[in-house]
């Protein structure tokens, strides 16, 4: 959950806004009049860790351009609406991969997606009102009752082996 992060970035003295971009690996920051960029940079690191660089103003520019074009940005307050979009993506994924993997789910492939895109915004959604979630490995530990409940939601058009294959497809699935 980025919500968390981009709270701990603008809580930063001399941070007026933060942003991540929809990949969840580059942050911006806007500071406001008199801050102090190095010190900055430093508290910066500390919240995102060690491995954290600071880009050079040729590559910041780089990152930003495509703002202008409709490159998204997130701040702490879209930081739901970057999640339901990622809940997007990956149903979508996870939905075609298993139609590749279990014959019998093909024919379910939008239904299967919806019904992962359903228990997935579920789950974010509470956990953003939980107010997020320090690390992305959260996921691993609700992704079986995620799985169930979208195989619950297409086992009127599975036999009982589909459902179990499904199923076991689906909890191999969450990564690539």
């Amino acid at each position: 959950m980025l919500a968390p992060v981009l709270a701990r970035l603008d809580a930063i003295a001399g941070v007026a806004v933060s942003w991540v971009d929809a990949s969840g690996q580059f942050f911006a920051l806007e500071l406001g009049a008199g801050a102090d960029p190095a010190g900055i940079a430093r508290r910066a690191r500390d919240v995102l860790g060690s491995e954290a660089c600071v880009l050079t103003p040729a590559e910041g520019v780089v990152q930003l351009s495509g703002v202008a074009r409709g490159d998204r940005w997130f701040s702490q307050g879209e930081a739901l609406a970057l999640s339901l979009l990622e809940a997007r993506v990956l149903s979508t994924r996870v939905a075609a991969a298993a139609a590749r993997e279990v014959p019998a789910a093909t024919k379910l492939r939008g239904r299967l997606g919806e019904a992962l895109r359903i228990e997935l915004v579920t789950v974010l959604e509470r956990v953003h009102r939980e107010g997020g979630r320090e690390h992305s490995g959260w996921i691993d530990a609700v992704w079986p009752e995620i799985t169930r409940a979208a195989v619950a939601r297409c086992k009127d058009a599975l036999d009982a082996d589909a459902i179990a294959a499904l199923g076991s497809c689906l909890l191999r699935l969450l990564r690539p």
